[in-house]
């Protein structure tokens, strides 16, 4: 918005000085140019009455009834009267006219030879202010047709991204979630369609991932609920107490497991409200990966970290960059076949955090799968896990900026879960 707000500015001010300077030149020569034409007729007439007043007796006479009956006004001056400096006196004696002209008035003056008297020779200019300020009216009225004329140009490829954006909301309003806007770095608009686009894909993702969800949850809830109902039938018809005991483990084993599904369900909303709340700090990533590593070797499994650098700091929550990492470390180990190394480099602007594992790896039709809710890396495993540990490492990497790839480990030939996250500036 800070790029239209600019651009308005810069046009306003472009548009007004640019065609206001080119109607103020319009107006002075259009005006000059007529009162060039003006004082040239004049100042013909003046010299012919001049000539005609130099030769006559009765001057007084001429000039009333000159003035009776024309809006041009003459009148002769004593010489004594009109002092003049000494070299515009001495060409206005040898016959150049002296034109002397105000905003409001114009005059001319002859010198008459023979009677040492002036005649002053005063035009009626009535017309010509009336032509002025129709010429005035006809710019002022040009003036605000181009000014009006150069906002609308502005204003049309706005007016078309906005309809392209109104189309786009209302189309992806009626369920078009795959709509998209093609941006260009020269629209007004770029940043809200950017954001618009990046709004879109976030909630297209969360519809997926809650049909996901629902589709997973339907399906692990109904193999517990068919297996509780099976058993109360079984124990209603059970009358020795060592398979009542027997039966009632299994049911009491299928209820933990339901509500185990439940509580992860809880902690998954939980973590998507969370976000508001994240606390972000400087974090030494060396210090998270040594203590979430220390923690597993404490369970009896080896993991070696390899780093060139002494400390790596990012701006974010500790607590859930360590969910992230562990989440990572327990994924590795439960999918390797005994070897986990972790390697951590520092670049310049970020810091590559690479996971390897000697396991089946990952195919490549399924990297980006795996990193959904309730979808597990390897289904012929027998694991009681629901999928949700790589889904939240690759939520909590999103509040931090950064991202998740899913590679084929050159070092162990496992999988390769390689995270980037920004350093501290």
């Amino acid at each position: 918005m800070s790029r239209l707000t600019l651009s308005l500015i810069v046009v306003m001010l472009l548009a007004t000085i640019g065609i206001g300077w080119g109607m103020d030149r319009l107006f002075e020569h259009f005006s000059s140019e007529s009162n060039k034409d003006l004082v040239s007729s004049y100042s013909n007439l003046g010299k012919q009455l001049a000539q005609a007043l130099d030769t006559q007796a009765d001057n007084q006479s001429f000039i009333h009834q000159w003035n009776s009956g024309s809006h041009n006004k003459i009148a002769l001056i004593n010489i004594e009267q009109f002092p003049l400096p000494q070299e515009i006196a001495t060409d206005f004696e040898q016959g150049e006219p002296l034109v002397l002209e105000t905003t409001d008035t114009l005059s001319l003056h002859y010198f008459l030879p023979r009677q040492k008297k002036v005649l002053s020779f005063t035009p009626d200019e009535l017309g010509n202010h009336n032509q002025a300020a129709n010429l005035n009216l006809i710019l002022t009225g040009l003036f605000y047709v181009g000014l009006l004329l150069f906002i609308l140009m502005w204003l049309y490829p706005l007016i078309k991204r906005l309809q392209i954006l109104r189309k786009s909301a209302m189309a992806f309003g009626k369920g078009q979630l795959g709509r998209r806007i093609l941006t260009h770095k020269s629209s007004f608009l770029h940043d809200i369609e950017t954001e618009f686009n990046r709004m879109a894909s976030k909630i297209e993702s969360l519809v997926s991932d809650n049909k996901l969800i629902s589709s997973a949850v339907s399906h692990d809830l109904r193999t517990p609920l068919a297996r509780l109902r099976f058993g109360i039938d079984i124990l209603s018809d059970t009358q020795d107490p060592q398979a009542l005991e027997e039966h009632q483990q299994h049911l009491s084993a299928d209820i933990d497991e339901m509500q185990n599904l439940v509580e992860v369900l809880l902690d998954y909303s939980k973590l998507e409200q969370s976000m508001v709340a994240i606390n972000k700090q400087p974090v030494d990533l060396i210090q998270l990966l040594n203590e979430c590593i220390q923690h597993r070797q404490a369970q009896g499994l080896t993991i070696y970290l390899k780093t060139a650098s002494e400390t790596a700091q990012v701006a974010g929550d500790r607590q859930y960059l360590k969910m992230l990492l562990s989440n990572l470390l327990v994924n590795a180990v439960e999918h390797s076949n005994g070897q986990v190394i972790v390697e951590l480099n520092c670049l310049k602007a970020h810091c590559d955090i690479n996971i390897h594992d000697n396991g089946a790896g990952v195919d490549h039709e399924h990297r980006q799968q795996i990193l959904k809710p309730f979808v597990r890396g390897n289904i012929k495993e027998n694991n009681k896990g629901y999928g949700m540990g790589l889904a939240i490492a690759d939520r909590i990497t999103q509040w931090h900026q950064g991202s998740i790839h899913i590679e084929q480990s050159t070092i162990l030939h496992g999988a390769l879960f390689k995270v980037e996250l920004p350093l501290l500036p």
